[in-house]
């Protein structure tokens, strides 16, 4: 009788092990069954997760690590399938490589769309998950605008970040934040020809990077001296949560993607993310190129339609992070010019003991000299790095030494004033149609085009900064067909209004042209080849006015072929206006040898992207235009 009892329940132990994986498989095929019914796998939220282009075709993710289907890539239902049968799979020996653990955005957004069993958000066997997502600490999430850097070609036209806020009370800059970061995977000492042909036609993978927002700010603010715009978004618990597992899916699989400097760059990658968790459109303009200004413009323009629909705002909070550059200048224009000599004097001379020096300036004000010297020698340090010597950090030592024998502040320290952001300012490519009329009295019709353009006399929010790229205008008269009426390439100017005198720190201004020009020489009309460079001082005038004298240096095709022009230069605006004078000499073939350079470019801004302007100008021909500009 003991014994059958027994034979009965081991029977039927067996039994319910034997049915067990015959029930997973039901399940699983129900709910495959059910996601096909509801089309899950054409889903905008599932393409988006896999990272599927506007057309629906293939993942732009080149990993194969990434897709659970060996047909993922390119068939999104069969992702889907292999994604729910891989969550029924046991959990084997290392749980971290589990799907559960490895796609957790997937397994999120599924639970919400399909009853998935056992589903637990906080899963304690996705330890390393657990570890890198922070669950109980991510606050919200910011979207980081870096401002251009003309020492590199690739980041002229700057750069994006996501930034993850704890906001710890004990971090309040967010510097142990962590940050993501999308760039091309470049081998070291690449040739700047190969750089620039490969960035263009795709010759590199890139990737995502996950870093403490400290190491960016050392690269861009204190290196590179470049100001950041900080937008916070605001999401809701929902999209926060899969942002931040969607994000742990690309590194943690260490996705790779084919690189496209004009389109497939840092901010398309980015906007692709903010897709995915906003339901908005960010990239559908990526046909031309996809500057990073071009996701903040979305982002500025997304909330503005929200909050006029009586929603809430896409953007929650901005703010702007000043260079350390931007930051030195300001503390030392803090100071009277008797301050400015002292720190200087320290500066150069180095002394063992600088008391001595600050003998003449009462407390308060010696502190202030000590901590704009501080700021100075960080500065120098960052920005030398590797090459930083030990007679500098001595240096520092000696006046920090000095700096800890009075007493800290107890006042706010002064900050430099928020500048405006390039993407409150107009877009970034530009049409302009007018009409004109030339030195011989004649109209005519001029058309011009630029994929970027930031004119000084623009609109766009870049203090000082002009980049303009392939600037091609073409005119019409009456009696002739089109012709090319001049073509700027690239044309950078770079004005540095910075005037405290910072021993060491460079006040030069500069500017950048390599173009064409349509021209009448020795009574022919003919397009003339031209390269300049110049240098010289800017100041600023007011508020909103700055002056400022260049010497170019320029080789042309046609005679002179090497010209030089001293010139001054104003630039301008209060409201909607904006304004560029220049006035100058340069050699000539003709004449006593030299002749005056003229020219002047009015633009009255008739909305955010529309704009009429003026020009006046000599210098290749006497002519004036009226026109219209767009800006999209």
């Amino acid at each position: 009788m003991f014994l059958s009892r027994w034979k009965f329940a081991i029977s039927r132990v067996i039994l319910v092990l034997a049915t067990v994986p015959s029930a997973v498989v039901a399940a699983e095929a129900d709910l495959e069954s059910v996601a096909r019914e509801r089309k899950l796998a054409v889903h905008p939220v599932w393409l988006r997760l896999l990272h599927y282009g506007r057309d629906g075709k293939s993942s732009d993710v080149i990993t194969t690590k990434f897709f659970l289907s060996p047909h993922g890539r390119h068939d999104p239902q069969a992702e889907l399938s292999a994604t729910i049968k891989a969550y029924f799979l046991p959990w084997g020996e290392d749980a971290n490589q589990h799907a559960r653990c490895r796609f957790p955005a997937r397994y999120f957004w599924l639970a919400k769309q399909i009853t998935l069993p056992d589903y637990r958000l906080h899963e304690p066997r996705c330890q390393r998950l657990a570890q890198w997502a922070l669950f109980d600490r991510v606050q919200s999430i910011s979207v980081l605008q870096v401002s251009g850097y003309f020492g590199n070609p690739a980041s002229m036209f700057g750069h994006a970040l996501i930034k993850f806020n704890t906001n710890s009370p004990d971090d309040k800059e967010g510097f142990f934040d962590l940050s993501l970061n999308f760039g091309a995977l470049v081998p070291e000492n690449e040739a700047t020809l190969v750089y620039v042909v490969r960035g263009l036609f795709g010759g590199y993978k890139a990737g995502f990077s996950d870093k403490y927002f400290y190491t960016q700010d050392l690269v861009y603010s204190r290196t590179e001296f470049r100001d950041i715009w900080e937008y916070e978004l605001s999401l809701s618990d929902d999209a926060r949560t899969l942002f931040v597992l969607h994000v742990w899916e690309i590194i943690a699989n260490e996705n790779k993607y084919a690189y496209y400097f004009l389109t497939k760059n840092c901010a398309f990658r980015l906007a692709e993310l903010l897709e995915l968790v906003t339901g908005e459109i960010f990239t559908d303009s990526a046909r031309v190129w996809y500057v990073p200004s071009e996701l903040f413009h979305r982002l500025i323009d997304v909330d503005k339609r929200r909050i006029k629909s009586g929603s809430s705002g896409l953007i929650s909070s901005t703010r702007f992070i000043p260079s350390s550059q931007r930051v030195l200048q300001h503390q030392f224009g803090m100071l009277s010019p008797t301050e400015i000599n002292a720190a200087n004097e320290i500066i150069s001379s180095n002394p063992i003991d600088v008391r001595p020096l600050l003998d003449g300036f009462q407390h308060d004000r010696q502190s202030e000299i000590l901590d704009a010297l501080l700021t100075y020698y960080q500065y120098r340090l960052v920005a030398e790095q590797p090459k930083s010597n030990e007679k500098l950090r001595d240096a520092k030592d000696r006046i920090l030494r000095a700096r800890l024998q009075y007493p800290g502040r107890t006042d706010t320290p002064s900050v430099p004033p928020a500048l405006p952001s390039p993407a409150e300012g107009s877009r970034p490519m530009m049409a302009n149609i007018g009409v004109g009329r030339n030195q011989d009295g004649e109209n005519y019709w001029r058309a011009r085009w630029s994929p970027f353009s930031r004119e000084l006399a623009g609109n766009h929010g870049a203090v000082g900064d002009e980049l303009v790229v392939m600037d091609l205008a073409l005119g019409a008269e009456r009696d002739g067909g089109a012709y090319l009426d001049s073509a700027d390439f690239l044309s950078i100017r770079k004005l540095n209004t910075a005037q405290s005198p910072i021993a060491g720190e460079s006040r030069l201004s500069w500017e950048l042209n390599f173009g064409a020009r349509r021209v009448v020489h020795a009574g022919e009309v003919r397009v003339d080849a031209q390269a300049s460079y110049g240098i010289g001082r800017a100041w600023k005038w007011s508020d909103n006015t700055t002056v400022y004298a260049m010497a170019d240096l320029s080789g042309h095709r046609l005679a002179p072929n090497i010209r030089f022009r001293p010139h001054v230069g104003l630039v301008g605006g209060t409201g909607s206006w904006r304004m560029r004078l220049l006035f100058g000499v340069e050699n000539s073939d003709e004449g006593d040898g030299w002749r005056e350079v003229r020219g002047g470019i009015f633009q009255y801004h008739l909305s955010r992207n529309q704009a009429l302007r003026l020009e006046l100008s000599n210098e290749a021909a006497s002519r004036a235009s009226v026109s219209l500009s767009w800006y999209w």
